[in-house]
């Protein structure tokens, strides 16, 4: 009876505490998704109804700017706002946090998961102070959160791909026969689209004199081809990793058409579309940092390219490097909300630009790569074993 109670007291322990990992990975997740919606709202709101009336706030233009440039600068301007505070926020709990995995009873483990009401109004002390800061600084700002930002879309292409890999792995291995064919359909599924959608390209935004165009939309579809060829021939791969990385390419490209500033773009609804591609790009940063999140231990190995020596009474991650993934992602909503524009030369977040096109075909393009390199590594280097 003695055993029994206490091997029930140990389940009851274990569940408790994956019930505390959880509430703490969606506690800091809840943070940055509110945030960044209010940035979102917030840059697309008329600033002179509410921006301007805050007495603290400094929403100064620099001289010889008109008055319809200095409100569209000032939406940029929220949104970077939020972005620093949503950083600073996540970038002190790595300072204070940071050493190597916290042992479970550690001051640094109680303060990772505990303390969120205090934790929400210094969020909101930071967010406060944001909007005290005078523009100029943002001016600098807008720099860093740039090069932070190309580092998280660069981590969110390696999470994506390991996601999908681990997402087939799953439903394979799972008992019962309908599961591989549900791998197959749903990642055949993703292909096909992938290809229509390409296809479909051509009709509402190539034009004969549009050559780049042109080239963005041929040159994708090549690669479909290549990759897709790749992935049947080479024995590990899989149609559910092709159709979800398939899938977040062409919409890659669809918002890099989206952004293009010239004549060659037919989009009839500038704000409609944009804000749409805002809203999928939003959500996939959101659904990268959660699998991160989770995944935070892995996710550590895979970035430090050795395996991570868990001690007993230790937690399973370090916190310094799981806010590190907050901190830039709270950089990539800054720029994914401004346009990737810089903020002193900024047309608001609805409007089409050269850099967040060309951001997003190079990021389509390293994509592409990555993934070919999944299925020609193991080919290549026959003596190491990969995990794909």
């Amino acid at each position: 009876m003695g055993g029994g109670d206490s091997r029930a007291s140990t389940e009851k322990s274990d569940a408790e505490l994956k019930k505390e990992h959880l509430s703490c990975r969606l506690g800091y997740c809840a943070f940055l998704l509110v945030g960044s919606v209010c940035a979102l709202i917030l840059g697309l709101v008329d600033p002179r109804q509410w921006y301007y009336k805050i007495p603290f706030v400094s929403h100064s233009c620099p001289s010889g700017m008109s008055s319809d440039d200095c409100v569209k600068q000032n939406q940029a301007l929220a949104v970077l706002r939020f972005s620093f505070a949503m950083t600073l926020f996540f970038a002190l709990h790595g300072l204070a946090l940071s050493g190597p995995r916290a042992k479970k009873d550690s001051w640094r483990y109680i303060l990772q998961y505990n303390f969120w009401f205090i934790k929400g109004i210094v969020f909101l002390l930071f967010l406060l102070a944001a909007f005290a800061i005078h523009p100029s600084f943002y001016y600098a700002y807008d720099d860093v959160a740039r090069i932070g930002a190309g580092f998280f879309l660069l981590m969110q292409i390696i999470i994506l791909i390991d996601m999908s890999y681990n997402w087939n792995k799953e439903w394979v291995s799972r008992d019962g026969t309908l599961w591989p064919y549900a791998a197959v359909g749903t990642g055949g599924l993703g292909v096909i689209g992938s290809f229509v959608c390409s296809g479909l390209f051509f009709r509402f935004y190539s034009k004969p004199d549009c050559e780049l165009t042109n080239f963005f939309i041929g040159f994708a579809i090549a690669l479909l081809v290549v990759l897709l060829v790749l992935t049947l021939m080479v024995e590990h791969g899989a149609l559910l990793p092709a159709g979800i990385v398939f899938l977040y390419s062409t919409y890659l490209l669809w918002s890099a058409l989206q952004d293009e500033p010239t004549e060659c773009n037919r989009t009839e609804s500038v704000v409609h579309g944009e804000t749409a591609t805002l809203v999928i790009g939003a959500l996939i940063v959101v659904i990268s940092l959660v699998y991160a999140s989770f995944g935070a231990s892995k996710a550590e190995e895979s970035f430090s390219y050795q395996e991570m020596e868990q001690h007993e009474g230790q937690d399973s991650y370090s916190y310094w490097f799981f806010h590190l993934v907050f901190v830039l992602g709270s950089m990539y909503m800054g720029m994914l909300l401004t346009a990737w524009k810089n903020v002193d030369n900024s047309a608001g977040i609805d409007v089409r630009s050269a850099e967040a096109m060309w951001v997003k075909i190079v990021s389509q393009w390293i994509l592409f790569i990555l993934y070919a390199w999944t299925l020609l590594a193991p080919a290549i280097f026959t003596n190491r074993e990969f995990d794909f």
